[in-house]
């Protein structure tokens, strides 16, 4: 089975890292991964972009001039044909630039990015089905914005969630109208039940600022079947009293999409 770097993909996840690709319509701009291309996906523009792929070669071409700004989510693989080969994966943006950059070297990109971001709690590999349902809250549109809360003009909202059976991946997303950053010192994940049983986090980010005026989405993977009970979620400001608590109902957990693929019987 394929697997792929949570540290890997996370640190290209994020659009505070996220590199932006300039394009035009007359001439095709090139990106050199360090693998063979597996999958490529645009987000809302992806009508207004043409792509081609060669190996480890990406040719991005705008369809008309002046096409808007959309992500660009690139899986490769990496140690490509070794014992430890697995599914890496770019992230960015592309937007459309008359005077573009004719290529770009992207087999270094994220090794620059592990310098000067902070580290991820962990570095285990991602299974495919777990790859496919980060890939999934990560490019669908905004679908549960009515779970959320606002303290002090900072508010959080769930975004999107989906079920592989066994983790439950949830893509929040925490606005800062304030005049102050705002930074999660804590993320708790709680069973909504008697007990408020704590909830194993498999992936969380390390370092969580908000600034003025930013949204920041965020993906967080946690161990939990949807069938035993509703979450509540808490962000707690470090060094702040802003915290933010949402409460995710059993029976919203039961609605989300599950990408399990249903084994066939001999």
């Amino acid at each position: 089975m394929k697997k792929s770097s949570l540290l890997a993909f996370l640190i290209s996840y994020f659009p505070v890292f996220a590199l932006d690709i300039k394009v035009s319509d007359q001439y095709p701009t090139l990106l050199e991964l360090s693998g063979t291309i597996e999958k490529i996906s645009f987000g809302n523009g992806d009508k207004e972009y043409v792509s081609k792929e060669e190996g480890r070669f990406l040719e991005v071409k705008a369809k008309h001039p002046g096409t808007s700004k959309t992500t660009i989510t690139v899986f490769y693989l990496s140690n490509e044909g070794k014992k430890n080969e697995k599914i890496d994966v770019f992230y960015g943006t592309v937007s459309y630039d008359a005077g573009i950059q004719p290529m770009y070297d992207l087999t270094q990109h994220k090794i620059k990015q592990t310098e000067e971001a902070e580290k991820w709690d962990t570095d285990e590999p991602l299974t495919e089905s777990l790859t496919e349902a980060i890939e999934y809250v990560s490019q669908e549109q905004p679908n549960i914005k009515r779970f959320h809360q606002t303290k002090q003009k900072v508010s959080c909202f769930l975004s999107n969630a989906v079920s592989t059976g066994e983790e439950i991946v949830l893509k929040f997303v925490l606005r800062n109208s304030s005049p102050y950053n705002y930074k999660v010192g804590s993320v708790y994940f709680l069973g909504n039940n008697k007990d408020k049983t704590a909830i194993p986090i498999k992936l969380e980010p390390k370092r969580m600022i908000v600034a003025p005026g930013e949204v920041l989405p965020m993906i967080f993977v946690i161990k939990h079947k949807v069938e035993k009970s509703g979450i509540i979620v808490r962000f707690e400001e470090k060094k702040g009293r802003r915290d933010l608590s949402l409460n995710l109902p059993n029976r919203l957990l039961l609605s989300i999409p599950c990408l399990v693929k249903e084994s066939k019987e001999v």
